[in-house]
């Protein structure tokens, strides 16, 4: 390929260039800066707040750590742990610096590929190709969901892999050559312990390498002979990983339960159908989707969406064919950017079946093919429209720009707190259970009486067949609305046919509680006693046995017991600030300060507040 767009070149003064990726880089930030103070959601909690591995790096060491899922996100969540604990800020802006990093690669990898087939000013296509990826609000679940790290993390090495391994490819010094291969295969490693999105990488390293060949290049097998490492990587450790984690997980792999491999495949085409009106134009974007699965091929819908994916596969075959010899480049950029769409999702959207069906985070790199080929476009128009027509595709570009980093901060608003996002949820997905036991749990403590509604729907969905939450823990969830609407009966009733079918430390707990506030003392601390003996490593039978102690007078057995409560969770925000309080109340002003202090760090809502004022009045910054 050895031409380019007709028309004359565009420069840029190297000075300007820089100015435009600071200005990209700086909407970028903007458009995700109302997140960033963003509460701990959903699987963070699982994956952040309740990990061993994340608050105990020396886990890292034990054998057979490295074939973990997402060993290397755990580390870097680790990493932020130990920094500031739960304090959620420094999370997110981890999350944002690596979606940064990914769209400077992103304008990188465009760049290297565009000067291959010497395209007029390749800097403007790069440019825009990273904006669209960069700014696109498809990308917030991604970036602004603190858990999905991983895809972010493992994207950024997917990126670094393939820019690195084509420098290797092009013409230059050996040791530089060398030193890129090296670094692209110890990247690619990397990407496999953040996520194994990567095991797409061998494809895209052959796409690329064949629709943009190298200077000097001579034969396509040749060239392809370069990724035969990284096939055989990849070979080794997708073998380890369907041995190891996804055998008999239930949430991704065939072991998925409610999901078969048959089943599964007949549904993707809707969903990339989805992803695709969503790249288009991003409205009705949801967390939590409510997509009914496909159960045969002869529904309307179903073959629909298989004809669509195959005309838009045909139509990338035809446009690559039209691109060869170089004598139409757009159109095998064009191309180039619809088959790095599909190869990308191909191990979410076939065959191995997923507990969710569509998620739009999984879009997040598939994206960068189709921003890719978008601007190529916009590019080609412009050049060969002349100057007006430079002039108009130029502020077209910069408004889709403008759009799309507008909607980008309007959706960012979910990710503010658990009641923004699950309220989201509920009105795009009433049918799913999942969603109102969320935003009831949200709302537990904000608004019972409302949170009990969304509960109560829950129940019924769930009693209907909706097999997405689990009735114990939403049993649990129901008592805790009711306790805070002072309906004790209701909610020890509820608790008691929980435990009666399965005792836990945190039914045994949870029922310990609702005696407390029901102001039966007795029977909360032999139901506390209990579990704190059963579970001795259980953190909140500690702090209820505190709370018992405080009531009784005794704050030195309540100072006992908050001590153990912290030691077993260091980022109880209730412990923290019962054990600050008792600390305060028996004249230890010192140690007060200093809990009041670690309570500023954890992830409670209005921690930083609530600590101010305390160490104020206990004038700890005078000590």
């Amino acid at each position: 390929m050895s031409g380019g767009p007709a028309g004359s070149p565009m420069r840029w003064p190297r000075g300007g260039r820089t100015l435009l990726v600071v200005i990209l880089l700086g909407a970028i930030y903007a458009g995700y800066a109302r997140s960033l103070d963003g509460e701990l959601q959903f699987d963070d909690l699982r994956g952040l707040a309740q990990n061993q591995l994340v608050k105990n790096p020396r886990l890292f060491l034990e054998p057979g750590m490295l074939g973990r899922l997402h060993v290397l996100t755990d580390l870097t969540a680790a990493l932020n742990y130990r920094a500031t604990a739960l304090a959620v800020r420094p999370y997110h802006l981890v999350n944002l610096g690596l979606h940064l990093g990914a769209v400077l690669l992103a304008l990188a990898l465009a760049l290297l590929l565009l000067r291959r087939i010497r395209w007029p000013e390749p800097f403007i296509a790069a440019w825009l190709a990273a904006a669209l990826f960069g700014l696109h609000p498809m990308q917030t679940e991604a970036v602004s969901y603190i858990y999905q790290r991983a895809e972010v993390l493992a994207s950024f090495l997917y990126l670094l892999t393939l820019w690195l391994a084509l420098i290797a490819e092009n013409e230059g010094p050996a040791l530089r050559r060398v030193a890129a291969g090296a670094g692209a295969l110890f990247a690619f490693a990397l990407a496999w312990t953040a996520k194994p999105v990567a095991v797409t990488l061998p494809a895209t390293l052959l796409l690329c390498t064949l629709a943009f060949p190298p200077a000097g290049s001579r034969r396509a097998l040749w060239r392809a002979a370069w990724t035969l490492p990284f096939w055989a990587m990849t070979a080794a450790l997708a073998a380890q990983l369907l041995r190891g984690p996804l055998r008999g997980n239930a949430e991704g792999g065939f072991d998925v339960p409610t999901m078969t491999p048959l089943r599964y495949f007949l549904t993707e085409p809707r969903v990339i159908l989805t992803y695709l009106r969503l790249l288009f134009w991003p409205a009705g974007q949801n967390v939590d989707w409510d997509f009914p699965p496909s159960e045969s091929l002869l529904e309307p819908r179903t073959a629909l969406g298989f004809a669509a994916i195959a005309l838009l596969l045909f139509a990338a075959g035809w446009l690559w064919r039209r691109g060869e010899g170089g004598a139409h480049p757009a159109a095998r950029a064009f191309a180039f950017g619809l088959f790095w769409f599909f190869i990308i999702l191909a191990p979410t959207s076939t065959f191995v079946p997923l507990l969710d069906v569509i998620a739009e985070h999984r879009t997040y790199l598939a994206s960068y093919g189709l921003a890719f080929a978008a601007a190529a476009a916009v590019v080609q128009v412009a050049l060969r429209l002349g100057r007006a027509g430079l002039l108009a595709a130029s502020t077209a570009a910069l408004l889709a720009c403008l759009a799309l980093g507008i909607a980008l901060h309007r959706r960012n608003a979910i990710w503010e707190s658990g009641v923004a996002l699950w309220t989201d949820v509920v009105m795009k997905s009433p049918g799913k259970a999942r969603g109102h036991m969320n935003l009831g749990y949200a709302l537990v403590l904000l608004d019972p009486a409302r949170a009990l509604v969304e509960l109560q729907e829950a129940e019924r969905l769930a009693a209907a067949g909706d097999r997405g939450v689990l009735i114990d823990e939403l049993q649990q969830n129901i008592a805790g609305a009711l306790l805070g609407l002072q309906k004790y009966p209701e909610a020890i009733a509820r608790l008691e046919q929980v435990a009666a079918r399965k005792e836990t430390a945190a039914v045994l707990t949870n029922l310990a509680v609702a005696h407390l506030e029901a102001g039966q003392l007795p029977q909360a601390r032999a139901l506390a006693e209990r579990a704190a003996s059963r579970w001795p490593l259980y953190a909140p039978a500690q702090h209820t046995l505190g709370q018992l102690a405080l009531l009784g007078h005794d704050q030195p057995e309540a100072l006992v017991h908050f001590r153990r409560a912290v030691e077993l969770d260091p980022d109880s925000a209730a412990s923290l600030s019962s054990l600050a309080f008792t600390q305060q109340a028996l004249g230890d002003g010192p140690a007060a300060c200093a809990t009041w202090a670690r309570y500023g760090r954890s992830s409670a809502s209005g921690a930083a507040e609530t600590t101010a004022s305390a160490r104020a009045a206990l004038g700890c910054d005078q000590r």
